[in-house]
């Protein structure tokens, strides 16, 4: 039977499906962080491969499947491409491989057309898009060093950086301070500073784990239909 294989590799999470000529889906297969500028690049590979593995063994097949589409956050420059197209042909998933930013792969599921554009406000940001006649265009997708801004790490900074400043005087008063330390289980934005300084080097011990910082997201936009303000200027800066 002829076999495709498409994975979808985000910052924070991973899905791999197979499916026939036909489009019938057989197996998936799910993982962490496949975004090799977030997890490093062997964990990521390892996340794709056991992804994709696993939704191979669910559509009881085995390796390799004709075609493979991965759609890889992180696969923003020609650097990228150079550095991962090899390791995940070398992975023996499939015999033809096709590597895009992930921001095709939301364009495709999400248009009945293919040509359009996509917007990605995940864990980072990104945009792409395909004209009529074919051509791609992808930004950068580096965040503040290429002007991205926009995905939920920006939100949460940008959540981080207004509730010290509410507290020091320098900016307005705001409930995220208080939604905020509650969500994080902290006593004081005092202690939250010193928690976030101190993740930043080994050598200090109880290291704060930042990737909790992107569940700070949802409460801004709580925040903000709430009418603070506060949470209304950075959601309408999104």
């Amino acid at each position: 039977m002829s076999l495709v294989l498409g994975v979808d590799a985000g910052a924070t999470k991973t899905f791999a499906l197979v499916a026939d000529k036909d489009g019938h889906i057989l197996g998936f297969g799910q993982g962490g962080s496949g975004n090799h500028q977030v997890a490093g690049l062997e964990p990521a590979l390892a996340v794709i491969r056991r992804s994709s593995e696993d939704a191979l063994a669910q559509a009881g097949a085995s390796p390799p499947v004709d075609f493979g589409f991965f759609g890889l956050a992180g696969a923003d420059l020609p650097v990228d491409f150079a550095l991962l197209t090899p390791a995940v042909e070398g992975m023996g998933i499939a015999r033809r491989v096709c590597i895009k930013n992930d921001t095709m792969v939301a364009l495709r599921a999400g248009l009945k057309r293919s040509w359009g554009v996509a917007v990605i406000s995940g864990a980072g940001f990104n945009a792409g898009g395909i004209g009529p006649d074919g051509r791609e265009i992808q930004l950068p997708g580096l965040g503040v060093l290429s002007g991205d801004w926009g995905g939920g790490g920006d939100i949460a900074q940008g959540v981080i950086r207004l509730i010290c400043r509410a507290w020091d005087g320098r900016g307005q008063p705001t409930v995220l301070t208080e939604m905020v330390l509650t969500a994080l289980g902290l006593p004081s934005v005092e202690e939250l500073i010193a928690q976030l300084y101190q993740s930043q080097f080994d050598y200090y011990p109880g290291q704060f784990d930042q990737r909790r910082l992107l569940a700070l997201v949802p409460l801004v936009f709580e925040a903000a239909c709430g009418g603070d303000q506060v949470a209304q200027d950075l959601v309408v800066r999104v």
